[in-house]
């Protein structure tokens, strides 16, 4: 009996102690967690109103601060863009951002040097600056991407010389990243310049410029394409082509001829979503005929399917 009326107690004691000490670890985490992300935050902030109004944060004192607003210009890449050459290059220099970006880009990887290489595209540059970055070799696509986007930016006159030496290994699916970025930039991209070599990379961006803006002064060299090596440039000048509204003529049914069927298919497809009729596309259809191909009709019933479909809805 004893025993238990002693026990008792000390037990709600250390019941008592345990619930404080943990509310006490959880108090703490707290205040550090809001302690280690109070600069960033601070940092945020200030880098927000400025890419808005035009207020120039301070420059940070300590290095560490610094660090954390180069980190948190990350997420202000298009803001950036959109302030003046003077204002960008003001802002690197007063945040020391561009001497922490440079030395990311060099001596990180990955998903890193990619962002480095990213808002250094952004903000002008020296020539010490693009002579390192050009000695960079990013494994990443988008890293590749930023790197040829510096490049052009700095030497604008030889754009079409980058894009054909530095593009080598640059995918087809960010060349509209690529015509979208240097559309921001103000960089006129010389399109016959970049059809006449004939290379891989150089033909696709040239080919997006002329459909994304419909430029029909180019719709024979447009045709031209076609008689690309490359499957990549042949798919896209169809493409361009259809976005022209050009007519179907020899050459889009002999550049088509050596395709497999599924391509064919994919070649109709895309006339049919740019509102081409199947008389329009009657010769492809007389081709696929001459040939027993399965997609003689094809034409033809996706446009009825279309009509019916049309019917329908009304």
């Amino acid at each position: 009996m004893n025993f238990y009326a002693i026990s008792l107690p000390i037990l709600i004691v250390l019941h008592l102690i345990e619930g404080v000490a943990l509310v006490w670890l959880l108090v703490l985490r707290y205040k550090l967690g809001r302690e280690d992300n109070a600069p960033l935050r601070d940092a945020m902030s200030r880098l927000y109103r400025y890419a808005v109004d035009g207020v120039l944060p301070a420059p940070p004192r300590t290095t560490r601060r610094r660090w954390l607003m180069a980190e948190a210009l990350f997420s202000l890449t298009r803001h950036l863009s959109l302030l003046s050459v003077d204002e960008r290059r003001q802002l690197g220099h007063r945040c020391s951002l561009i001497y922490h970006l440079l030395k990311d880009a060099e001596h990180s990887d990955g998903v890193a040097q990619s962002e480095a290489l990213q808002l250094l595209s952004v903000i002008p540059l020296d020539d010490k600056s693009v002579e390192r970055l050009a000695r960079t070799v990013p494994a990443e696509p988008m890293g590749q991407l930023y790197r040829m986007l510096i490049l052009i930016v700095y030497s604008p006159d030889r754009v079409t010389e980058i894009i054909d030496s530095d593009g080598l290994h640059l995918s087809g699916y960010l060349v509209p990243r690529l015509v979208a970025r240097l559309e921001e930039c103000r960089v006129v991209l010389p399109v016959r310049s970049l059809l006449a070599t004939g290379a891989l990379l150089p033909s696709l961006v040239a080919l997006r410029v002329v459909a994304r803006y419909e430029l029909g002064d180019y719709w024979e060299e447009v045709f031209e394409a076609l008689q690309s090596p490359h499957r990549e440039v042949r798919m896209a000048a169809i493409k361009t082509l259809a976005v022209l509204g050009v007519t179907i003529d020899r050459r889009v049914v002999e550049a088509t001829a050596a395709m497999s069927v599924a391509e064919r298919r994919e070649v109709l497809r895309i006339f049919l979503r740019e509102g081409y009729s199947a008389m329009a596309l009657q010769p492809l259809s007389d081709a696929e005929a001459s040939i027993g191909s399965p997609l003689a009709e094809y034409a033809v019933c996706r446009t009825l399917s279309r009509k019916r479909t049309l019917v329908k809805t009304l």
